[in-house]
């Protein structure tokens, strides 16, 4: 606008463009926030999946290396009339390969 011939901008049309521009970066910047945060979120829920699937890989391991041995199995089978071999045939021992926890 021009006013009485001067050339430049009035006050209030510098503090309007101000207030646009306020909108817009406060806009974007949410946006922007928004989208970091999200990221982040993902980020550590992946993070624990991977830790979780690397613990249940551990345990799926060790359960398929356990077995129990067959002569428990036998004896406890050989005195299935006596109480004592019934209560032990439930206690059945299970032997695992994998290296004892340190």
């Amino acid at each position: 606008m021009c006013i009485s011939g001067n050339r430049g901008f009035t006050l209030i049309e510098i503090l309007l463009a101000i207030f646009i521009l306020g909108i817009v970066v406060g806009t974007v910047g949410g946006v922007f926030y928004t989208g970091v945060t999200a990221w982040q979120v993902g980020t550590e829920e992946s993070d624990a999946r991977q830790r979780a699937d690397a613990v249940m890989d551990q345990v799926y391991m060790a359960l398929r290396s356990t077995y129990i041995p067959s002569a428990t199995i036998a004896q406890s089978a050989a005195g299935a009339n006596n109480a004592a071999a019934r209560a032990a045939a439930r206690r059945l021992p299970a032997i695992t390969r994998a290296a004892p926890a340190r």
